[in-house]
């Protein structure tokens, strides 16, 4: 066993699949097309190259990055981080924050804290979110303020109100 961030977590194992039917059945989940890795408990899933839909500028490097840096979050945290911070940290570990001035925010209907891996945005909305928070935070600090749950409430600091506020203030720089 060994410790994370203080969370105590057994080893993680790194497989790859033959093809998306295999990964499906060894997981015992549903996997939209477009995935081209995962992490699942204490593991990290590829696809092999070639059915991927597009393929990656650096292989699996990135891949592998982001979806340890999934399972970094799941020692620390359990499960109980918000999916766009989730994707956030992972995006930002594997440098896949890309240029966020195009999107929009999300619909103030629709709290930030519900996004959904089925919702296409999820992705996007994280990359605009985490933007935002490390153009007036640390990746340290924002951790730090993971590590409390009331943070996460509408008005604490990683919560709905203050997030849009946050990407409101972002976008006007």
């Amino acid at each position: 066993m060994i410790k994370i961030y203080g969370a105590e977590s057994y080893r993680w194992y790194v497989k790859v699949f033959s093809c998306p039917d295999t990964m499906q059945k060894a997981l015992g989940v549903n996997i939209p097309p477009w995935v081209k890795a995962l992490s699942f408990r204490n593991c990290v899933c590829f696809l092999e190259q070639s059915y991927w839909l597009e393929p990656e500028p650096n292989g699996y490097d990135d891949l592998l990055v982001h979806e340890c840096a999934h399972c970094l979050a799941n020692a620390r945290y359990g499960k109980g981080i918000p999916r766009w911070l989730d994707e956030g940290l992972a995006m930002y570990f594997a440098g896949q924050i890309g240029s966020t001035e195009a999107i929009g925010m999300p619909p103030q209907e629709k709290d930030i804290a519900c996004i959904g891996y089925e919702d296409p945005m999820l992705y996007r909305y994280s990359s605009l979110l985490m933007d935002a928070l490390t153009s007036v935070r640390s990746i340290g600090g924002i951790l730090a303020l993971a590590d409390d749950a009331e943070n996460f409430s509408a008005h604490g600091p990683l919560g709905d109100k203050t997030l849009r506020e946050s990407i409101t203030a972002f976008k006007e720089k």
